[in-house]
């Protein structure tokens, strides 16, 4: 097929009829096809030949018959869930396609036996499906992908399940591909930590180093203290993205020589003096709003010892800040912050305070925010979070982009402050035109709370409403978040006829383009909802 593809590529009217002569299994269909045209005939190969890799492969001299598939394990969904997923294999319009196998694993079903190979061949294409698709073959779906050299994904995602362990487990890890022996490191990994990193260990001198990176990546699973002297010893390897690997989860372990090693460096870094209490003092910053009760002050690091380097930092300062700077950010990234309220008696909220009075106020601030969600420390992800939201403003050389840390936040923030920033940012939203709710509204867990998408829905008609000719509203980038994110309670809401102005300009054209696509997708969520309930 890729030569077929090649002469494609290149043009009939320069290879001729040179198709007619590749090796492929077809060659002979094709050399005894009538005289037509170049192109016609190249069409006609191709197509042959696609049919010939989907029908399987003859068996050789050294093959014997597969054996039968053993019976499935779950039932098949109903036909109107196949009729559906049919459709969405074939198109997926809405992308749809990842919450309706999502729905499909989580109700206990299969898909039915006629479509396992489009799923198949859809986890070919699409990588970031496999891991929902995987769940949904059962047993004939994984006996028919290992019929097949193009569909050896399934038994690479499959041995990735923390199932049981097969009997061939270190022959695999020996002989199977890259992938193969990631996937079965990972499951005995879950089964046998200790194990699991004896076979990296004992493999290490000969791997290439991004496997080494994958494979030290894969003890993340199940780390404890003994897995430390062999991260300590992978801080020295020549490989820069292994040395990152193994810093980043001896940091994952509060108790580790690195992480005492960082807050010993840190407590050299930053100092922090209570203010004397008066009434005028707090009274002044009643005033200004200003919440700190001490003040913070830092000493940057004039150099980078090589220990320093060992331990996780990079030399090379990210574009816009100088090494100090970048230095300070960098170790402060790497100490849990509850260290900083227990050594310094403070709150998060009174330390992001002094920090903002601080000429690198954003730098350390950057730093907690990394080391928070690294340690998921919850307490400090609202005040963190306010911080980012008050300065928020587009990226600009020197600075980090806020969505980066405002999404690790959202994923550690505490189910009543989540709740409380989603409805902040909606009322917002209708006060003001460039509203955070655009920028955030990506980043927050789905499907959206209830009282969200009914209040989403009220602002995006009221937008509507006030259309102007020639005005465009930035709202509109929201709606194909909202198409998959509005919680079923929202589904009549949305599906209500939406107040289009019926001018033609180029303003009316996109909303009509956006919410021709709310409309479309909700009704696609809603009848998946219907045909696979959970």
């Amino acid at each position: 097929m890729e030569r077929l593809v090649d002469i494609a590529l290149i043009g009939t009217g320069r290879t001729g009829d040179r198709q007619a002569a590749t090796d492929t299994p077809t060659a002979a269909l094709v050399a005894a096809l009538p005289d037509l045209t170049s192109a016609r005939k190249l069409l006609l190969a191709a197509g042959a030949q696609a049919i010939y890799t989907l029908a399987g492969q003859p068996l050789g001299p050294t093959h014997s018959p597969a054996a039968m598939a053993p019976p499935d394990r779950q039932p098949a969904c109903s036909s109107g869930a196949a009729y559906l997923l049919d459709q969405l294999f074939t198109r997926d319009e809405g992308g749809v396609l990842a919450e309706a196998l999502t729905r499909l694993q989580r109700a206990g079903f299969r898909l039915p036996h006629r479509l396992l190979v489009a799923a198949l061949e859809t986890g070919k294409r699409q990588t970031e499906l496999r891991s929902l698709l995987a769940p949904t073959l059962d047993q004939r779906g994984r006996w028919l992908a290992a019929q097949n050299r193009d569909w050896q994904w399934v038994a690479e995602v499959s041995m990735a399940d923390p199932g049981d362990l097969p009997v061939d487990a270190e022959a695999r890890w020996q002989e199977g591909t890259a992938a193969q022996r990631l996937a079965i490191l990972r499951r005995l990994r879950v089964h046998d930590p200790a194990t699991a990193r004896d076979w990296v260990a004992a493999s290490w001198k000969g791997e290439k180093a991004d496997f080494r990176a994958q494979a030290l990546g894969i003890l993340a699973t199940a780390l404890s203290l003994d897995d430390e002297p062999f991260l300590e010893a992978a801080l020295d390897d020549r490989s820069q993205a292994v040395r990152s690997v193994a810093a980043e989860l001896l940091m994952q372990r509060p108790d580790s020589a690195l992480s005492t090693r960082m807050r010993g460096r840190a407590d050299t870094l930053l100092a922090y003096t209570p203010h004397k209490r008066g009434l005028f003092r707090a009274l002044t910053q009643a005033l200004s709003g200003n919440a700190a009760r001490g003040d913070l002050s830092v000493q940057l690091p004039g150099d980078l010892a090589l220990d320093w380097q060992r331990d996780g930092i990079e030399p090379k300062p990210r574009t816009g800040l100088g090494k100090g700077a970048w230095w300070l950010l960098c170790v402060l990234g790497a100490v849990p912050p509850r260290h900083w309220t227990t050594r310094f008696t403070a709150t998060p909220e009174e330390l992001i305070a002094a920090a903002t009075q601080q000429e690198w106020g954003r730098e350390i601030i950057e730093g907690w925010s990394r080391a928070a969600i690294r340690v998921r420390d919850s307490a400090w992800a609202p005040p963190l979070w306010r911080y980012w939201v008050a300065g928020h403003q587009p990226q600009q050389q020197g600075t980090i982009a806020p969505t980066e840390l405002l999404r690790g936040l959202i994923a550690i923030m505490p189910g009543d402050a989540l709740a409380q920033i989603g409805s902040d940012l909606l009322n917002e939203a209708t006060r003001t035109q460039n509203s955070l709710w655009i920028e955030v509204a990506p980043l927050l867990p789905t499907p959206w709370l209830p009282g969200w998408g009914r209040q989403y829905l009220e602002i995006s008609r009221a937008r509507l409403k006030a259309l102007r000719p020639q005005q465009y509203d930035p709202w509109i980038k929201t709606f194909d978040t909202a198409a998959h994110a509005l919680p079923v309670e929202s589904f009549p809401q949305a599906l209500q006829e939406w107040p289009i102005p019926m001018e033609q300009s180029w303003v009316a054209m996109e909303w009509r383009r956006a919410t021709d696509t709310i409309t479309r997708t909700v009704a696609l969520r809603q009848r998946l909802m219907k045909e696979i309930p959970l």
